[in-house]
């Protein structure tokens, strides 16, 4: 009996490591909350501070492992059909606002130009806010500081709506909340490009 295809067997290492390694992960954090929270005798300020590093790291590990479970479940159903169609003026609102308090202390912000009167795209309203969410903040990141980072919105020959947010900055790397936020569109029919100097998403609509 042969095994399976290399494709597959990825995915089925994904599957066997991602659950157990999230759930291994809690278990970690858990004892690091109760020993900063309750704080069974005295620690010093040393202990406190490793114990706070510790747990932030165990925080950190964990959204990257739930984040990379919900590409892995995404990648299952790559498609979701909506009748849900929602104004990308409305979509982007929460994203900008998101990533703008998170860019505050670089002194990235945002500025936007796009019109009411585009067309409604199609999709599951909160998969597509969260990936303009992750789209938005990875372009401040990628930005240099006191950067203004420009939002525009056009509808364009092949029917779609194409938005745009101008960092100025390098394509940078392809990371997992890139390859999430991509996902998510994919599920809507959209896509995101990560190119030099922009960001670029297409709707077809």
């Amino acid at each position: 009996m042969t095994g399976p295809r290399p494709e597959r067997a990825d995915a089925i290492l994904l599957d066997a490591v991602l659950g157990p390694l999230a759930d291994t992960l809690r278990e970690v954090g858990l004892p690091l909350h109760i020993l900063l929270e309750s704080r069974f005798g005295d620690l010093n300020e040393n202990q406190v501070e490793m114990i706070e590093a510790a747990r932030q790291a165990a925080d950190a590990a964990d959204v990257i492992l739930r984040r990379a479970e919900r590409v892995r479940a995404i990648e299952r159903q790559p498609r979701i059909d909506r009748d849900e169609t929602t104004r990308p003026i409305d979509l982007c609102r929460g994203a900008l606002a998101i990533a703008g308090a998170r860019a505050a202390g670089r002194g990235v912000r945002f500025t936007a130009d796009l019109s009411p009167a585009l067309p409604r795209v199609r999709g599951d309203r909160a998969h597509l806010e969260e990936a303009l969410t992750l789209i938005c903040c990875d372009a401040a990141e990628h930005a240099r500081e006191n950067a203004v980072i420009a939002l525009t919105a056009e509808e364009d020959a092949a029917s779609a709506v194409h938005l745009v947010l101008r960092h100025g900055a390098g394509p940078g790397t392809f990371t997992l909340d890139r390859l999430l936020a991509q996902r998510l569109l994919e599920t809507a029919g959209g896509e995101v490009e990560f190119a030099e100097g922009a960001t670029h998403i297409r709707w077809r609509y």
